[in-house]
């Protein structure tokens, strides 16, 4: 996302957080990498540095790789996820269809999504991938029911409550945590602009998230017109992709 789209995707007050597996197949040494402790606990020189990377990053290829985030994202919590999201994937069909809500939210098994819809070109079979999307976002005239004490906005949901404690938690730590590391990149990105700090703050003081978990099966053999994850667009202020190995 181009620094001029960062901006008018901000009013929209929402940014997505994904937990995936993969980002691009393209070689570590052609993306430009983030130190965002740099930013977040640096002089202000070195802030200024980090945002003038930022920018660079986003004009130059459109993302870049974040490192140095792990005060506010610690890697226990990014593991503590990754093992109690498996554990979850791999249980019984009925014991995941508990989490199940709609066919966006909760848990979604494998042929649900056909996710190229979203841009109005589906692909020819349904996405092979199961997921499980926890909503932050608030529907009209609800109240934000989330604070920093009392934890994530989809905690009570029903299909929340029917997770595994141990997912639960661990989703909920994640969040937390995605979402400190979200206000960080909306203060950089104020600065990469020349903005005025806290330009953004109204926006993200109730930021909408969606914390999504993909797993893709193994599959021997994929039939032609069928994707992972289908082409489409994210229409939020960040996509955030925490990478595997």
């Amino acid at each position: 996302m181009r620094p001029a789209r960062i901006a008018a995707a901000a009013a929209a007050a929402a940014a997505r957080l994904y937990v995936v597996s993969r980002l691009y197949r393209r070689r570590r040494s052609q993306i430009p990498r983030l130190d965002v402790g740099r930013f977040v606990r640096g002089t202000a020189a070195e802030r200024q540095a980090a945002a003038e990377a930022f920018d660079s990053a986003f004009r130059d290829i459109g993302f870049c790789l974040l490192t140095g985030y792990e005060s506010l994202l610690p890697d226990a919590v990014v593991a503590a996820l990754r093992t109690e999201a498996e554990a979850f994937f791999s249980s019984l069909p009925a014991e995941k269809r508990r989490a199940h809500h709609d066919g966006f939210i909760g848990y979604l098994a494998v042929g649900a999504e056909n996710v190229g819809a979203s841009a109005g070109t589906p692909s020819a079979l349904p996405d092979l991938v199961e997921s499980l999307s926890l909503s932050g976002f608030q529907e009209a005239g609800q109240e934000w029911n989330w604070d920093e004490q009392k934890g994530a906005p989809w905690r009570d949901a029903p299909y929340a409550r029917a997770l595994p404690p141990a997912l639960h938690r661990a989703a909920e730590d994640y969040w937390r945590g995605a979402t400190a590391l979200l206000r960080a990149l909306m203060e950089l990105s104020e600065v990469a602009l020349d903005l005025p700090r806290g330009h953004f703050d109204a926006s993200f003081a109730r930021p909408g998230t969606l914390l999504r978990l993909a797993w893709y099966p193994p599959s021997p053999k994929t039939p032609e017109g069928q994707w992972r994850y289908g082409e489409h667009t994210d229409y939020d202020g960040f996509t955030i992709l925490q990478r595997a190995e």
